[in-house]
């Protein structure tokens, strides 16, 4: 059999395969195409853009539903994410990637923003950091800030009242600090602007005490004063019996007795004309020798009389009288007929020995030997009972108060400010 016997055989299912074929082929492309809608002079071609495109979101609904109502329900959701496993497999898969994430070097934050936003990055981080630290500066001054802040800085400070010197400095720590205070106060002594402040106080005290006629009394205290009125009276009976001892010497009996005898011969040189009518009488020699003779002959009885209760009374009143005019006696008056030169070399010798004394190692040893030992009586009190002995209740309120102020002035302070500016900078950097 030919060709042309079999073409009317073959052709008919060979042109209805193509047929089939691209009629197939048109429609499945005619589902998915085109994407978009085709315009000729504005008006929108039919059948563009195709079924599905054009029906997409009512497809997506419908599979959804179907999905959510037959395939996949809310409850088979709930219960596969409330299973343990799903938790834990859940679970272990976050960890893995934060875990990889926090090795990754990521770099500075900035780093991360695309170079096209970094300018805008920037610029939101200056005015971010510049508002924060203007409310920061504004709460700072502001009275929520102070009320917030005083309590505590007061409940810090009672805190503080509340220890004793031996919680906050051992005693090992205070042997060190008594070792620093004698040092210290060694140096301070012995500095040559302590030398002259001292020098010049004590010479313009000594000038201010002449001036104004100060006496001994001005310079002892009156307990002193009393104390040695009452020595002297005490003593009055071995100054008599030193007296006594005295007379009875052979060379204090020849003293005397030359001494009247001067007196006498001077008192009749000045007589003038009248000495010739007296001289019988004012013999010098003879005196002399009367007055040893009765003192050799009576110093028994002269010094039973000095004993004698009513004599020494006497003359313990006559002492006292006497010590107390001494020293209501101005001291200037004592200075009176004395060259001034000697006497500024007295002062100065005398200014120069006190300042010297106030320099030397015991002076300090002494200073900070007496605050150990007032220190010490202190060491176990609560600080708080310290200071109300030192200041009083209301000083230490008044002191809680002044610290609180001057915490929350110094925290307002400028420089403070400034270094928080510099520290948030810092920070956001």
């Amino acid at each position: 059999m030919n060709t042309a016997t079999l073409l009317p055989y073959i052709a008919p299912p060979v042109l209805g395969a193509f047929i089939g074929y691209m009629t197939n082929y048109v429609a499945i492309r005619m589902l998915f195409r085109p994407l978009r809608p085709w315009r000729i002079f504005g008006i929108r071609l039919p059948l563009t853009p195709g079924v599905i495109p054009s029906k997409r979101h009512e497809l997506a609904e419908n599979i959804g539903e179907m999905v959510g109502s037959h395939l996949l329900t809310s409850n088979d959701v709930r219960r596969a994410l409330t299973e343990e496993g799903f938790q834990n497999e859940l679970l272990g898969l976050i960890e893995d990637k934060v875990e990889n994430m926090l090795r990754k070097e990521l770099g500075p934050v900035a780093s991360l923003i695309p170079q096209r936003f970094r300018s805008y990055f920037e610029v939101g981080v200056k005015i971010m950091r510049l508002r924060f630290l203007e409310h920061l500066h504004a709460h700072i001054d502001g009275n929520t800030f102070k009320e917030a802040l005083a309590p505590s800085i007061s409940l810090q400070f009672e805190e503080f009242l509340a220890a004793s010197p031996a919680n906050i400095l051992p005693l090992e720590r205070m042997e060190h600090l008594y070792a620093f205070i004698e040092e210290t106060t060694a140096a301070f002594l012995a500095g040559p602007g302590v030398q002259e402040w001292l020098t010049k106080y004590i010479d313009k005290a000594i000038d201010d005490f002449l001036d104004r006629e100060g006496s001994a009394n001005d310079l002892l205290p009156a307990s002193l004063t009393e104390a040695l009125l009452e020595k002297l009276q005490e003593e009055t009976p071995n100054l008599l019996a030193k007296l006594a001892e005295l007379l009875e010497d052979p060379q204090v009996q020849q003293k005397i007795a030359q001494t009247i005898s001067m007196a006498v011969g001077n008192f009749a040189g000045s007589m003038g004309p009248l000495v010739s009518m007296f001289a019988g009488f004012l013999n010098p020699r003879k005196i002399e020798t009367k007055v040893r003779e009765y003192l050799v002959n009576n110093s028994g009885t002269i010094s039973e009389w000095l004993f004698d209760p009513q004599v020494r009374d006497k003359v313990a009143a006559i002492l006292k009288d006497k010590t107390m005019s001494i020293l209501a006696t101005p001291i200037k008056s004592w200075l009176e007929g004395i060259d001034s030169d000697r006497l500024q070399q007295a002062q100065q010798w005398l200014i120069s020995r006190l300042v010297g004394s106030l320099q030397k190692p015991e002076v300090a040893q002494s200073i900070t030997r007496l605050l150990k030992d007032g220190l010490t009586t202190q060491y176990n009190r609560p600080i708080k009972q310290v200071l109300a002995d030192l200041f009083g209740e209301d000083g230490i309120t008044q002191s809680t108060a002044w610290i609180s102020d001057e915490v929350i002035n110094i925290v307002r302070s400028p420089k403070v400010k400034h270094f928080l500016d510099e520290l948030v900078t810092n920070m956001v950097d």
